[in-house]
């Protein structure tokens, strides 16, 4: 009979009496030998990807995000920029209508202004806050005005005491 290899031994001492009548109860309910049951547990643990990234790869991915997270701000706030400048545009060519004296043709009325006044009485100033309307732009104020006295003249609105109301 062969006798047990002395150099494959490996000697563990448990950090109590305690902890290794849990390890032997254990392997026991695996029912293997504890040997096995350790040794299974440690090659386990070796086969298994590290879960913990290095702090320095952690580091530099938040650097990077940051990088990122700037980058896209900017792109946004130059974006945001471009777009009011289009909207702006966009209202002083909807508004050159109402602006000319001598406009001939179709006038189309904002929506927007529309709904408003649907919505119940409201005044010039709070009327030109939601419609984002600058009160130093004169043409823009004139041009809502002017929109104002033509839905007065063909009787869909009225001016009263507490602001400007759809009757039409």
């Amino acid at each position: 009979m062969v006798g047990p290899d002395k150099s494959r031994y490996i000697y563990l001492y448990s950090s109590s009496a305690k902890e290794k009548q849990r390890y032997e109860e254990l392997a026991k309910k695996a029912d293997v030998p504890l040997s096995k049951f350790l040794l299974a547990i440690i090659e386990e643990a070796l086969n298994k990807e590290p879960e913990s990234i290095p702090r320095s790869k952690i580091d530099e991915e938040i650097r990077c995000l940051k990088d990122e997270t700037r980058r896209l701000y900017e792109e946004l706030r130059l974006k945001n920029i471009v777009l009011e400048k289009y909207e702006l545009e966009l209202k002083q060519y909807r508004n050159a209508a109402f602006i000319e004296d001598d406009f001939e043709g179709a006038r189309r009325h904002d929506q927007d202004l529309i709904g408003m006044l649907k919505q119940g009485p409201i005044h010039d100033y709070r009327l030109m806050e939601v419609l984002n309307i600058d009160l130093k732009d004169s043409d823009m104020v004139r041009a809502i005005t002017k929109r104002l006295e033509d839905l007065e003249a063909y009787g869909l609105i009225a001016k009263g005491p507490r602001g400007w109301r759809w009757v039409g």
